[in-house]
């Protein structure tokens, strides 16, 4: 059977794109693409730019499924750590359901700080609420699920500052994920480690018969509609966060000039 979006992902791809159109990128980096999903939408879209992800069978199962597809994004079997060395910069790095998988999480912002050029953007999902942790929790692979002010703490240590910050999702997806919980508690194998979970979750995703006609973005879009009136209270599944990378202050000297604190993708006065 093939994959099939859930309600959740449906809602936060449709808040993704809204950021998306407001910055209008040339350059897109997608940390994490798993299934492939929203790397393609983006492309449908005229967007460009590379995915990664660190699970070769993501990668493999990616290049199958878009053999002979135009295609405006390169994908590549790696981490962005590995990209860091290289003179590529982007305008955006969009990581959707990946910091959680992450012990060291400031420290993986603070790379993709590096990968963004001076003016770039920070596109990002998480899961919201550690009292929400679950079964399916446990079975993606996830390490822990955030507060709101732990995201807007983390991104300011990483040198980022938030445009938008959105929790989603609210009332249906909370009664989907109660609903997942009890589906998937049966199928966590205790006995995989978190590297396995986490490269099987973003490509293995649960679907039902008729999942499609009954779950989709028509059918959904009256929740989707609902769902905007709570946007901005923290009520939701997950955050998704729009940043920009801070830029270094210009400060005076005692003798008038100016100087500019130390960044890497600075230009020396």
């Amino acid at each position: 059977m093939a994959w099939m979006s859930g309600p959740t992902s449906i809602f936060r791809h449709k808040l993704v794109f809204n950021l998306l159109n407001r910055i209008s990128p040339q350059k897109i980096l997608e940390v994490g693409f798993g299934n492939g999903d929203l790397l393609l939408k983006m492309n449908k879209l005229g967007y460009k730019g590379l995915g990664i992800d660190f699970s070769s069978t993501a990668v493999e199962e990616f290049i199958k499924k878009t053999k002979g597809m135009p295609l405006t994004f390169s994908v590549r079997n790696c981490t962005a750590e590995n990209l860091v060395p290289t003179e590529d910069r982007f305008d955006l790095v969009v990581a959707c359901e990946v910091l959680e998988h992450i012990q060291e999480d400031t420290a993986t912002l603070k790379t993709w700080n590096q990968l963004l050029t001076d003016s770039g953007h920070l596109l990002l999902s998480v899961p919201a609420h550690m009292k929400k942790w679950g079964h399916n929790d446990e079975y993606a692979g996830h390490i822990r699920r955030y507060e709101k002010e732990e995201v807007t703490k983390k991104l300011k240590e990483a040198n980022f500052e938030v445009v938008q910050l959105y929790s989603y999702g609210y009332p249906f997806s909370n009664w989907a994920k109660l609903a997942a919980n009890h589906s998937i508690k049966k199928k966590v194998k205790a006995e995989a480690s978190l590297e396995e979970r986490t490269k099987e979750s973003g490509i293995h995703n649960f679907h039902f018969k008729f999942g499609k006609i009954l779950l989709n973005n028509l059918t959904l879009h009256p929740f989707y509609l609902f769902q905007k009136a709570f946007l901005n209270a923290d009520l939701g599944v997950g955050y998704v966060v729009l940043a920009k990378k801070k830029v270094s202050e210009i400060k005076s000297t005692p003798a008038g000039g100016r100087i500019r604190k130390s960044n890497r993708n600075s230009k020396h006065l």
